[in-house]
């Protein structure tokens, strides 16, 4: 008598190996009971750059320039970044980068300066801020503003 691990496959069938169909039944796992509504929070979807440009409506350098500034969380892979599509959704429906936020006038209070200021702190880069329409209309976040504080304190 033969066992069924001897069994012979038949002819234009393969056969799987138990591991191999265990891990095709396998599904991924519910989102928490929070998040039930949210859709496509898994498996997480990351773009590239090009990707992220086409779904943002901008050129792909100008996406760059945002990675750089800080403006845009990324992962970085060798040479190519890659963007969370969560990411890229939060700057099409112009939310703000977590946390709290600060306007121009708030940082000029804080800073003792003019408003004027405090854009060309953002216009040559020493602050970063997310642009929100107008020309001085920009908030920048709480940990920017004191990441600016301490490197001018040193």
């Amino acid at each position: 008598m033969s066992s069924s691990a001897d069994a012979v496959p038949a002819a234009g069938r393969l056969e799987l190996s138990p591991a191999s169909a265990m891990a095709r039944q396998r599904q991924p796992p519910a989102p928490p009971s929070g998040l039930a509504g949210d859709v496509g929070w898994w498996p997480p979807v990351f773009l590239t750059v090009t990707e992220a440009a086409a779904k943002l409506s901008r050129h792909r350098s100008a996406v760059l320039r945002m990675l750089h500034a800080g403006k845009l969380r990324s992962v970085r892979l060798g040479r190519s970044y890659r963007i969370p599509e969560a990411e890229v959704h939060r700057i099409v429906a112009g939310q703000p980068r977590g946390g709290q936020t600060l306007t121009v006038e708030e940082c000029a209070r804080i800073l003792r300066c003019s408003p004027a200021t405090v854009c060309s702190l953002l216009h040559y880069g020493h602050l970063v801020g997310e642009r929100n329409g107008a020309q001085s209309s920009y908030r920048i976040s709480v940990t920017e503003f004191q990441r600016f504080i301490s490197n001018v304190t040193r």
